[in-house]
């Protein structure tokens, strides 16, 4: 596909989705202060996907229920890292900004432990050390400079790094100690020390050394959850994404609600899901294309169960879809479906409340992309759909697809995360 037909194909998906293009009231991004070579100044700005915490502990074979022992007791399991989608700004990091529309192997190293993805720059952590790459402005590598790599810079020296997340020009992480760091784009105060100016290095989120795992989202916000099982949200809140009953802007840490019974969190551009350790799961947020599975399009500023169903295991989502696996298997998902990525065999056709993907009940993780998912089954295999202008499926094509479809014929893959438009792969 040619240049000027993505082009031509981005138009009317922008003249579909009017009220994505709406920015939210407390988020104001200014133009970068270079261009994002390759992408509209659309599809920068809009949503930087987020995989859940739960995919994570999924990728490393560990249940989905102990991201705490995870992060911090046991030994993660090292992989090669593999790419393909769009690489205008190098963020497949493989030397180059040539698109790959297959996935690619990053260096010849089997040592990377876990991978995040933003909307144009990658992160991985190996032996504790961690890595970035891609798209700089603003600082989100945390490389102390504002410079786009190509390929994977480490950051500082420290081999302690447990966790990464990554969001649209920032990113957050979690050390061993437990303690959190923050770095790159500020303006909703997502960096959690009290002021709205962007950093290119990490900064500490406060002086507590309690938390487990963080989620940074797209829309400029950040949610972590800390040992004691309580869920902390800080940064842009227009449509209530941090969950505290507001729409005010927070740049320290709220508690979100008073349980301290919470499992995995998933957070993206304006909307947030959430999983109890009883199985049960909760969002709030943005919901304007019914991502957050209530039956409506009503936002809401404060967590609200999902259906009634204790089963869901595994969570992720979009800046306007979702999606989760239940306990037996079955993948699930909800929202836009304006290219297919609810993977229903159809396009145009918006759910506001969970529908199963396919029939099947050997799924292990998902991951949701810039409209388009990618999932695991059990059997190792990987399958994509959805939005695929930039070859981000890895199918060796751009074609859209409305149903899974497998990547290769390989079926030891052990994890994939969807961002921006393109994927990242952990392979044994």
């Amino acid at each position: 596909m040619d240049e000027q037909a993505k082009k031509d194909r981005d138009t009317v998906a922008d003249q579909s989705h009017n009220s994505s293009d709406q920015q939210s009231p407390s988020e104001q991004v200014p133009a970068p202060p270079a261009a994002a070579n390759g992408l509209s100044r659309r599809e920068v700005a809009t949503a930087i996907p987020k995989i859940a915490v739960a995919a994570a502990a999924m990728a490393h074979e560990q249940p989905a229920n102990a991201v705490y022992n995870m992060f911090f007791n046991k030994a993660p399991l090292s992989s090669s890292m593999w790419l393909c989608g769009d690489n205008a700004n190098g963020n497949l990091g493989i030397g180059n900004i040539s698109l790959k529309s297959s996935p690619v192997q990053l260096g010849s190293l089997s040592t990377w432990t876990s991978v995040a993805a933003g909307f144009q720059a990658g992160y991985a952590i190996k032996n504790g050390s961690l890595w970035a790459w891609g798209y700089n402005n603003y600082g989100g590598l945390g490389l102390n400079d504002t410079v786009l790599r190509s390929s994977p810079v480490q950051l500082g020296g420290l081999n302690n790094w447990a966790q990464i997340s990554a969001s649209k020009y920032s990113a957050a992480g979690v050390h061993t100690d437990g303690t959190i760091w923050c770095w790159g784009y500020n303006g909703g105060g997502q960096l959690g020390n009290n002021d709205t100016n962007w950093l290119s290095s990490p900064i500490q989120v406060g002086t507590l050394s309690v938390w487990t795992s963080v989620s940074a989202s797209g829309g400029n916000s950040t949610i972590a959850k800390r040992k004691d099982g309580t869920l902390w949200g800080w940064g842009s809140n227009g449509y209530g994404s941090l969950g505290d009953r507001t729409i005010v802007n927070r740049s320290s840490p709220v508690q979100i609600g008073t349980l301290s019974t919470w499992n995995l969190v998933a957070a993206v551009q304006e909307h947030t899901m959430a999983t109890r350790l009883d199985g049960t799961l909760w969002a709030w947020g943005r919901n304007d294309s019914g991502q957050l599975g209530l039956r409506d399009r009503n936002h809401r500023s404060s967590p609200v169960q999902v259906g009634s169903l204790s089963t869901w295991t595994v969570i992720s989502n979009s800046q306007l879809f979702s999606a989760a696996i239940r306990s037996d298997g079955t993948l699930w998902g909800w929202g836009d479906d304006f290219y297919g990525e609810l993977g229903q065999n159809s396009t145009y056709n918006n759910r506001s409340s969970p529908v199963q993907i396919g029939s099947l009940s050997t799924w292990t993780t998902v991951s949701c992309g810039y409209w388009f998912m990618t999932a695991r089954r059990n059997d190792g295999t990987i399958w994509s759909w959805g939005k695929n202008s930039y070859g981000n499926l890895g199918l060796g094509d751009t074609a859209n697809r409305s149903s899974p479809v497998q990547i290769g014929t390989l079926s030891k893959w052990r994890s994939v995360t969807a961002s921006g438009p393109y994927i990242i792969l952990l392979k044994p």
